[in-house]
């Protein structure tokens, strides 16, 4: 099975390992380790996860967690042919920010054909990264 990992999910999943690395020596390295553990565990068996209820999707979309101690879970939307990891998401933030991500993609891909999802990418990773550029007088 194809394992297709969403950009803001490859993002979460930086920023843990480096936050992990700045909080305890190897516990970055440690938490990707178990993150790919999940990932091929997923492929192999992809409706063992915890099924995420109430969800404005048809998708089965399945938590996985990553380990007794760590505390994230790797959401992951299950297809015939594929896995989407849509977020690895930690256990203290925002419940179900990830959500969005779903709809958004559910509704680009009934509306809009491929040329037009392409463009509407370029568009969006745009304003993200006008949102992230620091503003005139800002010491950092």
């Amino acid at each position: 099975m194809n394992v297709r990992i969403l950009d803001e999910a490859k993002a979460e999943v930086d920023s843990a390992v480096g936050s992990g690395e700045t909080i305890a020596r190897g516990q970055g390295e440690r938490l990707y380790r178990h993150y790919l553990g999940v990932i091929e565990w997923a492929q192999q068996f992809p409706h063992s996860g915890s099924p995420i209820a109430g969800l404005e999707t048809e998708r089965d979309v399945r938590g996985f967690l990553l380990g007794a101690r760590l505390p994230f879970t790797a959401v992951i939307a299950i297809g015939p042919d594929e896995l989407v990891v849509v977020a690895l998401a930690h256990h203290s933030r925002e419940p179900g920010y990830w959500r969005t991500r779903l709809e958004l993609q559910d509704r680009i891909v009934s509306n809009l054909d491929l040329g037009i999802v392409r463009a509407l990418t370029v568009v969006l990773l745009d304003r993200r990264v006008d949102r992230h550029k620091p503003k005139e007088g800002d010491d950092g």
